[in-house]
Order: structure tokens, then sequence, then C-alpha cells
């Protein structure tokens, strides 16, 4: 198949262009630091390195949510209207829904772009991600392609990438027993 044919290479195509866009950013930055100012990163990265075991990020991640539980509706109220007033709704709705497809394609990718049962491949719309152990379920994977790229990995440790039609048939296999 070539990239005329994938469904998927506007995507990876995106993706790669965001990656040296990121890479070509850094090295500019970097050949403009200082000697001292290139030390005082590598102490800086070193310490935040020895920090950050699962306890460590646990209290923190305890401590911001405390701290964003804390606040006032009129904060968050006020943070949402600075979102809304460098773009408008339609902006917004538009740059939520190229997040959630980048994120679907990367996970597409991360998968194999096939099928697990019936070994099709599809475009990445008609893929669903199936919990094989259900007690360890803690969202729908559809909902979360909104968030953070390392909560959707966690949640689709435990899942499998069928298609719609191979994910409907399961259900209803388990249904019937």
């Amino acid at each position: 198949m070539n990239d005329a044919d994938d469904p998927l290479a506007e995507i990876k195509a995106d993706i790669e262009a965001d990656r040296l866009r990121r890479q070509q950013r850094n090295r500019k930055y970097r050949a403009n630091l200082t000697e001292e100012r290139k030390a005082e990163i590598k102490a800086t990265t070193a310490t935040w390195r020895k920090n950050q075991t699962p306890e460590y990020r646990k209290k923190r991640n305890a401590l911001s949510k405390a701290w964003h539980d804390r606040q006032p509706q009129e904060y968050k109220d006020k943070r949402l209207a600075a979102l809304q007033a460098r773009m408008t709704r339609k902006e917004l709705t538009e740059h939520k829904h190229r997040y959630r497809r980048k994120t679907k394609a990367k996970l597409v990718i991360m998968f194999g772009d096939k099928c697990h049962d019936c070994g099709n491949t599809f475009p990445h719309v008609c893929y669903d991600f199936h919990h094989t152990d259900p007690n360890k379920k803690t969202s729908i994977v559809a909902v979360m392609y909104q968030h953070k790229w390392e909560t959707v990995l966690k949640e689709v440790e435990g899942c499998i990438m069928i298609c719609a039609n191979c994910h409907r048939i399961r259900h209803a296999q388990e249904r019937d027993d």
C-alpha cells in the first residue's frame, strides 16, 4: 500500500512534522545557551529525575488535584473564558476534534493497524478498544481521547484493538453466555 492509499498518511505526516519542528526548535535553543546555563540545566534535570519516583508522583498528583478542587468556580470560568477569548467556539471545537483524531491515529499505529480478531485493516474510525479484563477498566477509551497521552496509554494497556463489527460480536456473545 502506498502513501496515497493509506488513510493515516496525513496524520502520520502531521505527527512527523510536529516532531521535526520540536527537534529544530530545541536545536536552536541549545545552540544559543551559555556554558553556565547548560550546567545549570543539567543539574536541575538531574535533581528532577531523582525526584520522579512513583511515590513522589502520587503525592504531587494528589496535591495538584487538591489545589484544583479548592479553586472557586469563578477561577475555572476565567480560565475557560481566557481560552475561548483566544479561539472562537468553532476553532476550539475544531482543535478538540483534531487532537482526538491524532490521538486515535497514534493508538491505531501503535496497535498495528489491524483488527485483533479478523486481521483486516480498516480506516482508523472503524476501530474500537476492547478491555480484556473489565475489572481493570477505569474509563471508556473513546471518551479519553482528549486526555493526556500518558493517561490514555495507561488505560489502553489492558485493551486490544478490534474493528467495530468484531467488537459488537464479542459483546453479543458475552450477553448470550
